[in-house]
């Protein structure tokens, strides 16, 4: 383990407000963690101990595994598609895991529970009952190792309550999936997804930055970005209010088709 690493790491982590009782949510690219030689259960135990009061999450969305032509999710089998540290966690550390087709989280802590279930009673991906949501119930914090804003699941929320017409497909559109819970039971599952579209999510970073509500840690190749999931939704909800269309992006924008 790199002690110099983790040291560093966790002070930046406390300063800027993370602790103990802290729910954090950690979005992630293990490409450059392994080029620095840092090992994913070294990583994980560092975050594991970091809120050890709190939750830890990481999202194991399988949307490439189970699709229309693929319809089944297993929530013990289902592989997570959103990096190798995801897997590694929900196969290894996970208490529980949501139970959803492609946008499942995983993750323990003592609120865990309250976070990952009822995630399958809602028709889009990340409704008021989905653990997106539920992270403002708590002090949660959004953490980027070399990934981007334009991975930040939590902003789809603030698309599915201001404009869902905007943002998801019709509910004639909606796609019939097989759940398969914890216990092996069947459920049926319609899910209105998110429409494809050019999305700029970078506008929420600026406008962030400009307000000095990101914070940045840099160590050799990894490039870690965190921020409190509250001034992320509150910024895209507000912008959201006023213009329903702010995260599509216009003209030569910044974008990302998602």
């Amino acid at each position: 383990m790199k002690n110099n690493l983790f040291s560093n790491f966790s002070n930046f982590l406390k300063k800027n407000g993370v602790n103990t009782s802290s729910t954090l949510l950690v979005h992630s690219s293990y490409s450059k963690l392994k080029k620095e030689k840092i090992e994913p259960n070294h990583l994980l135990e560092f975050f594991i101990d970091l809120v050890n009061q709190g939750n830890l999450l990481l999202p194991t969305m399988s949307w490439r595994f189970v699709n229309k032509n693929n319809p089944t999710f297993n929530i013990n089998t289902t592989p997570s598609n959103t990096g190798f540290l995801t897997e590694i966690f929900r196969t290894h550390y996970a208490k529980k895991r949501s139970l959803h087709p492609t946008h499942s989280l995983s993750g323990l802590g003592k609120n865990i529970d309250h976070l990952l279930s009822d995630h399958n009673l809602s028709e889009t991906p990340c409704s008021t009952q989905s653990p997106y949501y539920k992270l403002l119930d708590y002090d949660s914090w959004i953490l980027f190792i070399n990934t981007n804003i334009d991975c930040c699941t939590l902003l789809h929320c603030c698309e599915e309550l201001i404009s869902p017409s905007i943002y998801c497909v019709s509910k004639s559109d909606k796609i019939k999936y097989k759940l398969i819970d914890e216990n092996g039971i069947e459920l049926e599952y319609l899910l209105r997804k998110h429409k494809t579209l050019n999305r700029n999510y970078y506008k929420v970073q600026d406008q962030l930055s400009r307000d000095n509500k990101v914070n940045y840690f840099q160590y050799g190749l990894l490039n870690i970005v965190l921020y409190k999931a509250s001034d992320i939704f509150n910024c895209a909800y507000n912008n959201l209010q006023k213009d329903n269309t702010f995260l599509i992006a216009k003209n030569l924008e910044n974008y990302r088709i998602m």
